[in-house]
């Protein structure tokens, strides 16, 4: 990643001194300031359009020196800084996968549909393929088929094979097309391996794009000050 240090902007800008990263995790970039603290790293500063302001550059700045370089090579990258950045972005990547992946995942219309087959097959005894309408319907929300056809020929099945006056034997017939049928409108299930359902990101996963360490302003001289000897 590219490394500066850039002095504060001198209006319009609040959180004094600190340190610009700018991470990247598959295409997508996570931009965080951290102000320094007396002891430490305050809390990450996430407001793009600030920042945006506060690391701009004008035409010819120079770039400024750092008084107190930081441990380890190059001394201008705190390390800790840097790992601890890295793991709260991945750690938000992490929490918003595993919310996508509910908001993904069956709804209540797919619970219930579930339910509806599994009430079905304890009566009849082992139906192929059934297990995988089954896990299917943990990773679909039924509600965006409504548009498809065959959601009513999978539903119509599963009203006729509730009916209490059934025959084994024809629910057993039943199951299987209630199978056939909603594997063709769902599909197969995904599983753990394709689906992703490990939705942890890991923080050597992410690609340092920048880092910027912001640093006070020189104290502007008075005049008088200018012409003491």
């Amino acid at each position: 990643g590219v490394q500066s240090i850039k002095r504060l902007p001198a209006q319009g800008w609040d959180r004094g001194p600190g340190v610009f990263i700018s991470l990247e995790h598959d295409g997508e970039s996570f931009w965080r300031f951290y102000p320094r603290r007396a002891d430490g790293w305050g809390p990450a500063y996430v407001e793009e359009v600030a920042i945006f302001r506060a690391i701009g550059c004008s035409e010819g700045e120079p770039r400024r020196q750092l008084d107190d370089p930081f441990p380890g090579p190059g001394g201008v990258i705190d390390w800790e800084l840097l790992h601890r950045a890295a793991a709260e972005v991945a750690d938000e990547l992490s929490r918003r996968r595993a919310t996508a992946a509910i908001q993904r995942g069956a709804s209540e219309r797919s619970r219930q549909m579930r339910e509806q087959i599994r009430e079905i097959a304890a009566n009849v005894g082992e139906v192929e393929r059934v297990d995988d309408v089954l896990d299917r319907l943990e990773e679909v929300r039924v509600e965006d088929y409504d548009h498809r056809p065959e959601l009513t020929r999978v539903r119509g099945l599963i009203a006729a094979a509730r009916k209490a006056d059934v025959p084994v034997g024809q629910r057993h017939d039943l199951l299987a097309d209630i199978a056939t049928a909603a594997l063709a409108l769902f599909g197969p299930p995904v599983g753990e391996s394709e689906a992703g359902s490990d939705v942890s990101v890991s923080p050597t996963s992410l690609r340092l794009v920048s880092w910027e360490v912001l640093v006070d302003a020189p104290p502007r001289a008075t005049g008088q000050q200018l012409f003491m000897p």
